[in-house]
């Protein structure tokens, strides 16, 4: 055994051991000091609270199967909303690159179904700065995220349906495409309040009651606040922050499909990391830091924390178990296709998402 193969196995063996101990830090440094991957030095094990690992494993299986959702422009046809298919491709670079085309198009994970009642989708929304060289990489970005009945009909299982991230040279136009996204879906919006301006835009087309006013549970998280705004929430404080990372971290990780075997011994279990099919989302979770532009990160989690204060409140929304959800996970069940609608962004070289 060469001297290389002895250092792979004794570093091995010790990530091992840190893995099954759940000592998340000490796993990450011993990841970072005796890394057997160019990405391995590159992890940070200060700031980065979300499960790296598990979002490389699901961006690495979205990329293998292919599911990259359906790119769309939303348009409205005498007061009705519809999408039409483009050839536009999603941003496929993270950190932004100066040369990326950021006209990006809405991507469709699942389309909404018919008459869908207010409530059963939320978004996130984290609009962009225009005009000022520090804001020049961020995205506008929009989750449309959907309360789902649990398979096992006792818990709730959400999941992002759609998404928008993107910055074209008019900031009318993504102002537009969110807000067509939003009535799409019939969604609840939570919008990030720093900069007003797509919430005044929301207001001046008569959308306003779209808009979640600045919540009430803002106060369990920082109870002597005096920031006062009509509508979204506001990111000032770092009480704020640390609870919409903890949204997005209990969401990746908490198990939503287990299998047992005859002992009742559990061999399987899936975790809410499944369920993101947006790859430049996982990639932000991948690269997480304290001090770059993370636009996907704050949409989803302000979606996901909208939902979270809305199942305790509204109640159970859609009562039927999905099989196309199950299927995700179990074999026996591979003819049911979560979303039947996806176009394939693979099938050329042109058309392919990463590089």
């Amino acid at each position: 055994m060469s001297n290389e193969e002895k250092a792979d196995r004794i570093t091995n063996e010790n990530l091992d051991r840190l893995k099954r101990a759940g000592d998340r830090v000490a796993y990450l440094k011993e990841k970072m000091y005796y890394p057997q991957k160019v990405d391995d030095i590159f992890l940070n094990e200060d700031t980065n609270i979300f499960d790296i690992e598990a979002a490389k494993r699901q961006k690495t299986r979205l990329l293998q199967n292919e599911r990259t959702g359906t790119p769309v422009i939303i348009f409205s046809d005498e007061g009705k909303i519809g999408h039409e298919f483009t050839d536009k491709m999603p941003i496929s670079n993270f950190p932004l690159k100066s040369t990326d085309a950021k006209d990006a198009p809405i991507v469709i994970y699942e389309f909404p179904i018919e008459n869908p009642p207010y409530g059963l989708y939320v978004a996130g929304i984290d609009p962009y700065r225009q005009g000022q060289a520090k804001y020049s990489t961020s995205l506008g970005s929009v989750y449309i995220y959907k309360r789902m009945h649990d398979l096992t009909g006792e818990k709730y299982q959400d999941m992002f349906v759609a998404s928008y991230c993107a910055r074209p040279d008019k900031k009318e136009t993504w102002e537009e495409q969110a807000r067509l996204l939003i009535k799409y879906y019939n969604a609840r919006a939570l919008c990030e309040n720093d900069d007003i301006s797509f919430i005044e835009y929301m207001k001046s087309k008569g959308d306003a009651h779209y808009l979640e006013k600045q919540p009430q549970w803002l106060l369990e998280v920082v109870p002597n606040t005096t920031v006062k705004r009509e509508y979204g929430i506001h990111r000032s404080a770092r009480k704020i922050i640390d609870y919409l990372h903890t949204c997005l971290k209990r969401y990746m990780e908490d198990v939503i499909y287990s299998e047992k075997d005859e002992d009742g011994n559990i061999i399987k279990e899936v975790t809410g990391v499944s369920k993101m099919f947006d790859p430049m989302l996982l990639e932000e979770i991948i690269q997480y830091n304290d001090e770059g532009n993370f636009d996907r990160i704050i949409a989803a989690e302000l979606a996901i924390a909208q939902a979270l204060k809305m199942d305790p409140i509204m109640g159970r929304i859609g009562g039927t178990n999905d099989d196309r959800v199950k299927s995700l996970y179990s074999k026996k069940l591979k003819t049911n296709k979560l979303f039947s609608s996806s176009k394939n962004m693979f099938n050329t070289r042109k058309n392919k998402l990463f590089t």
